[in-house]
């Protein structure tokens, strides 16, 4: 989606040129239109494998830290599951925060339309803020607007309590 975002912004560049507004909006539509589906679609299936890789994540974190003196495959195994959790929100994570990003620069295209073409002003001001100021964007089950934040935010709290409450379970075993 990202790569169709951001060929809509250099094609719009050379369609101002051209003075063909409606080729834009036309196009940012079908883009919207798009997106909106893939967020109906997608995003209660996204959200339930977050919440699954990040209870994984949670889980083996806090088993890796409060683990008594293993051997060397019990280690291997664990960090190959934390790996995998890792691998599996940022396959999820990373491509919806890009193409929010390129979403939201397209976004932008389309509300400077006015200024571009000022023998339209009043109509493609009017016609933008009915159809187009709305943000679009890929979400996990309509909670949360996928960035690049909610990425560092959600690692480092499950990190943080897997390691929190691991390090509280030895503390409770030595007394």
């Amino acid at each position: 989606m990202k790569i169709f975002f951001e060929e809509f912004v250099s094609k719009s560049r050379y369609l101002i040129a051209q003075n063909d507004y409606r080729a834009i909006l036309k196009t940012y539509k079908e883009l919207i239109e798009t997106i909106v589906l893939a967020d109906n679609v997608m995003s209660y299936p996204m959200f339930t494998e977050i919440i699954v890789s990040m209870l994984q994540l949670f889980w083996f974190s806090f088993i890796f830290v409060s683990m008594a003196e293993g051997d060397f495959k019990t280690y291997v195994s664990i960090t190959v599951a934390l790996i995998q959790g890792f691998a599996i929100m940022l396959m999820v994570f990373l491509p919806a925060a890009f193409t929010n990003e390129a979403a939201i620069i397209a976004r932008d295209t389309v509300v400077t339309l006015p200024t571009w073409f000022p023998q339209h002003y009043t109509s493609l001001k009017k016609t933008v803020r009915q159809r187009y100021l709305k943000k679009v964007a890929l979400s996990l089950w309509k909670i949360y607007i996928i960035d690049k934040p909610l990425i560092f935010t959600a690692l480092g709290t499950l990190l943080t309590y897997g390691v929190l409450l691991g390090t509280l379970g030895k503390v409770q075993s030595l007394t």
